[in-house]
């Protein structure tokens, strides 16, 4: 005999605040139906959003990691023997050749197979813990949005699902000044989600909805303008709705950008890598053929 809410909070891993929020906003106004129509449409687009930034990303991370992989195994055996016959040759060996003839030898190594285990065990136990950490978000939040490409990605989801997640909430009936934390929370952004508190503030000490964005120092101008015109217009909700697709469509534009710069970075690493294993061996071959003359 529990309300719905009540149910779905007492499995907090399976539904989310934004949704038992809006569920309980439902019961109150007799407006479940149209609220739950409303949410299945919001998921279904975070959805379709979420897997097209994996769909992006993931064949230029499959690509990276194979290729990590294949330099880190095949070289140290492949050039084992190239490498014993330039120790014999009596030949002493350029700077570039010796290093990496010692990181082949340590590649080869036990100690090199153990420390990975060692290394894999360790961040699978520590690196959650350290994750949870707020401070610890902050500082990768702040990095990645300083990376070229990354960085406007990430900020412009942030956009997205903030004004999707905001949208939702106010078109059903919901206080803004209730809304925000809860908008902030869906970002999943550690830097939005703080600074969302100073917006909250603004609201209660009588700013406009606008002004207390703007305090945040988060979101750019084009989105606040647009927030003031809906707050004088009384469409706040279906301009926040307006937002979200633009700013899904510069996601769409970011991802391209950067897939665009991470496939011939990837590429060029590889190169290098490959450049570097060539100029190690074939140095100091030539010196052996001379010697030899």
């Amino acid at each position: 005999g529990d309300p719905l809410s009540a149910a779905m909070n007492c499995y907090p891993r399976a539904f989310s605040k934004l949704q038992l929020r809006l569920v309980q906003m439902g019961e109150k106004t007799g407006l479940l139906d149209q609220v739950l129509l409303e949410l299945s449409r919001y998921e279904e687009k975070e959805r379709a959003l979420i897997l097209k930034i994996k769909s992006a990303l993931g064949y230029p991370a499959c690509i990276f990691i194979i290729a990590t992989i294949m330099m880190v195994t095949i070289p140290p055996y492949i050039m084992k023997g190239m490498f014993e016959l330039i120790s014999g040759s009596g030949v002493e060996p350029p700077l570039l050749t010796v290093v990496v003839m010692k990181i082949t030898t340590f590649l080869r190594s036990p100690a090199f197979y153990l420390g990975s285990v060692v290394v894999g065990v360790l961040a699978w136990f520590l690196l959650p813990a350290w994750w949870n950490k707020r401070d610890n978000q902050r500082l990768v939040a702040t990095w990645v949005e300083k990376v070229p490409g990354l960085g406007s990605l990430y900020k412009a989801l942030a956009y997205a699902r903030f004004s999707r997640a905001l949208s939702l909430q106010i078109e059903c009936g919901m206080n803004p000044l209730n809304s925000l934390p809860i908008s902030a929370e869906v970002t999943e952004n550690p830097l939005l989600i703080d600074s969302i508190k100073v917006a909250s503030e603004g609201l209660n000490q009588g700013e406009s909805f606008a002004d207390s964005l703007s305090a945040t120092g988060f979101f750019p101008k084009l989105m606040l303008n647009m927030i003031q015109a809906g707050e004088e217009s009384a469409t706040l909700g279906q301009l926040l709705h307006k937002a979200a697709e633009m700013y899904e469509a510069e996601v769409d534009h970011s991802l391209d950008i950067f897939t665009a710069m991470l496939e011939p970075a990837i590429m060029a690493f590889i190169g290098l890598m490959v450049g570097t294993l060539v100029l190690a061996t074939m140095l100091p071959m030539t010196q052996v053929i001379e010697s030899m003359h």
